[in-house]
């Protein structure tokens, strides 16, 4: 059960860092690539955050498109969130595993 504890609050943390990734990505690309953050939907955290606007950006970073704009501060910050997210899935489907198998793996 404590395993599950930390895993969960690991978890919660990920999604903490994630957000705030994706708020250094928005106010990046809104100060210095104007363009591409209109081209993008205007992404914002908490406004204008719908499934469609979810799926412009990580299409955008994903496919590397950030590469494009030639800012190294939104490329690491690009590559980070990657790297994050892919952590942040791993654990949460070991939690999922972990909760399903009643912590016996």
């Amino acid at each position: 059960m404590l395993v599950v504890v930390l895993g969960f609050s690991l978890l919660v943390g990920f999604g903490v860092l994630l957000a705030i990734l994706n708020v250094i990505v928005s106010h990046r690309l809104r100060t210095r690539h104007p363009e591409t953050f209109e081209q993008l939907g205007q992404p914002s955290l908490l406004t204008n955050n719908g499934v469609s606007q979810q799926s412009r950006i990580w299409k955008f970073v994903w496919r590397s498109e950030f590469k494009a704009l030639d800012d190294p501060k939104l490329s690491t910050t690009c590559r980070i969130l990657k790297w994050v997210f892919v952590v942040y899935v791993i654990l949460f489907l070991f939690l999922v595993l972990l909760i399903i198998t009643g912590g016996h793996i």
